[in-house]
């Protein structure tokens, strides 16, 4: 279970990020091209809430590797970018000093997902995959809506309404 590709954090905030980019030159606003990505963070929601401090991500061994892939071009070196304001640096002559800064991360964050003074949000990375002025023009055709529109409303208002339940906020980053 991947909680999330990216996790934002600071004193007073949680973020996870999930990345689904489409790479369409004229995108519309179709349900499918959020489903997948959307359905992904809700699934996982409860990695941003839990007190369980033994909660991990069954992924965390990809913490080791590039984002998404190696084979990925551009690829980014590191999946953890910044710790404490410092640049996160791969220490690949000693696996222990890596495992271990690894694990303060882990419960760094676990530590802020438990705590009420922390705000939780989600954010759902669309970009060219679903077009924001696309949704709004079906959405004012009323029942002449695109049925894969009015599905994606559908799918955001059911997905707005769980996290707002769970004190969670809901972030989307789609095309214009």
């Amino acid at each position: 279970m991947e909680n999330s590709d990216f996790v934002l954090s600071s004193i007073d905030k949680l973020v996870f990020v999930h990345v689904k980019c489409g790479n369409t030159a004229n995108p519309e606003s179709a349900a499918g091209s959020i489903a997948e990505v959307g359905g992904q963070a809700i699934k996982n929601i409860e990695h941003i809430i839990s007190h369980d401090f033994d909660l991990m991500p069954g992924n965390k061994t990809n913490l080791l590797s590039h984002w998404p892939t190696s084979n990925s071009n551009p690829f980014l070196q590191e999946r953890i970018r910044l710790h404490k304001r410092q640049r996160f640096s791969n220490p690949s002559d000693n696996q222990d000093v890596r495992d271990g800064k690894i694990a303060q991360l882990l419960e760094e964050i676990a530590t802020r997902r438990r705590s009420s003074a922390v705000k939780k949000e989600i954010w759902i990375v669309v970009g060219n995959g679903f077009s924001k002025e696309h949704f709004v023009r079906q959405f004012n055709r009323g029942n002449r809506a695109a049925a894969t529109s009015l599905q994606a409303y559908q799918l955001l208002d059911s997905w707005m309404s769980t996290a707002a339940g769970l004190d969670v906020e809901i972030k989307f980053f789609v095309s214009p």
